[in-house]
């Protein structure tokens, strides 16, 4: 899932963002950058103004299994 914070958030890395990607890792919640590099804690996460940023998903056809013709006899 992906979320987008209302302000930008810097980091000791130098990272600065407001659109992450979220990780479970455990029983808690990591972030990546929306570039998919580091992992970031961010501290009163749930006190912060955020929203989930919709993704598209592509998913690939499935057709019915081919059936057996009847043959006229």
């Amino acid at each position: 899932m992906r979320i987008r914070l209302s302000r930008p958030v810097s980091f000791s890395d130098g990272h600065t963002g407001t659109e992450f990607i979220v990780v479970k890792r455990g029983e808690k919640i990591a972030f990546r950058s929306d570039k998919g590099h580091g992992h970031y804690r961010i501290s009163h996460f749930r006190d912060l103004a955020w929203s989930v940023v919709p993704e598209t998903k592509v998913h690939r056809t499935v057709f019915a299994a081919p059936t057996a013709y009847a043959t006229p006899a």
